[in-house]
Order: structure tokens, then C-alpha cells, then sequence
């Protein structure tokens, strides 16, 4: 049986879990469509292990335009 909670909102992975898997973070600008994929080793200083990864975006600017206005996905390895 499937599970109603299934949806980013209920992802409570850390970077330290997404770290471990493999993931990677792909962070788009949504002002200028400027991308970067990061490692999740490298962004745990922004926030504390203990916080789901999601919550992550409003600390990250484009080094483009400045703007930030992004949106993160995990990728998969």
C-alpha cells in the first residue's frame, strides 16, 4: 500500500544522508536559468546536520545574477 505522504514536503533526508548515497544537489536559478550541481559534503556548513535538506535554499545565491531565487532537486548517482 502507498503511502498519502509521498511528496518533497515529506523528504526529510540531510545533506549527510544524500551525502552517503551519492546524491547530488543541482541548484537552478529561477530568475536566470543558471544551474550548478554541488556536493551535499560541501554545503553542511550552511545549516545543521540535523535539518532536512530541503531547507537549504534560502541560503544559496546564483553566482550569476545574484538573485535568490533558486530551487534545489537532489540528483540520483
Amino acid at each position: 500500500m502507498r503511502d498519502w505522504r509521498s511528496g518533497p514536503q515529506y523528504d526529510h533526508r540531510t545533506l549527510a544522508d544524500l551525502a552517503g548515497a551519492g546524491y547530488r544537489v543541482r541548484v537552478v536559478c529561477t530568475f536566470c536559468r543558471h544551474f550548478s550541481q554541488l556536493s551535499p559534503s560541501h554545503l553542511r556548513h550552511l545549516q545543521p546536520a540535523r535539518y532536512a535538506w530541503r531547507t537549504i535554499s534560502p541560503r544559496l545565491r546564483c553566482s550569476v545574477c545574484g538573485k535568490k531565487q533558486v530551487e534545489v532537486t537532489a540528483q540520483a548517482p
